[in-house]
């Protein structure tokens, strides 16, 4: 907060000013669990609503949408459909939901939207180098597809790989793994436990 100099004697009026300013930007009324005529918002009706949201999240701190992690699982409940994602994202124009990024054996092109859903119903995140040391020797990540992966996804993935000869999932994971390292010009190298002290990426 900025002091007037003129005012900076007067600590009250400080404080009245200050109340004065936020009522700009935060609502008359606290939060409330039913629809009333009171538009928390009214201070940002300049702005359109997604961006509202996010200004009056980063002036108050309090989130406008559920967490992420929410309506994940609310995905697996079945309360949200996959249709319901893409029906949103086809009227995101602006997203290219429709452009294709490769074609695929199968016939079926991936498409911007299949990478889009992917990072919605998937909790996306770099690991270390020690993790994925870890998950490949500990939890066989270059050997089966992970539990939770859409069965459709598991069946167009398991099609695909056979008929470029890759036959049970075993092969078509490998085959996969290689395609990634092929693509991003890595080699997969198997470390021994002692190498992987010093890994980790250190804390931010």
């Amino acid at each position: 907060m900025t002091e007037h100099p003129a005012l900076a004697g007067d600590i009250r009026q400080q404080i009245r000013d200050s109340i004065a300013h936020l009522e700009h930007v935060l609502p008359g009324q606290a939060p409330i669990r039913d629809f009333v005529h009171h538009n928390t918002l009214h201070g940002y009706q300049h702005l359109g609503f997604r961006e509202a949201i996010a200004a009056a999240q980063r002036t108050s701190g309090q989130r406008g949408y559920l967490p992420l992690a929410r309506f994940r699982a609310y995905f697996s409940d079945g309360r949200i459909e996959r249709e319901d994602l893409v029906a949103v994202l086809e009227e995101e124009r602006d997203l290219e939901p429709n452009q294709v990024l490769l074609d695929r054996p199968d016939g079926e092109p991936l498409r911007r939207r299949d990478v889009y859903l992917a990072a919605l119903l998937y909790p996306l995140s770099p690991v270390t180098p020690a993790q994925l040391a870890w998950e490949v020797g500990e939890r066989a990540a270059l050997e089966r597809l992970q539990a939770d992966l859409d069965p459709d996804a598991r069946a167009r993935l398991l099609a695909s790989a056979a008929v470029s000869g890759h036959q049970g999932e075993q092969a078509a994971v490998a085959d996969l793994a290689d395609a990634c390292l092929a693509v991003l010009g890595l080699t997969h190298v198997t470390l021994h436990p002692e190498e992987l002290t010093g890994l980790s990426e250190p804390a931010p």
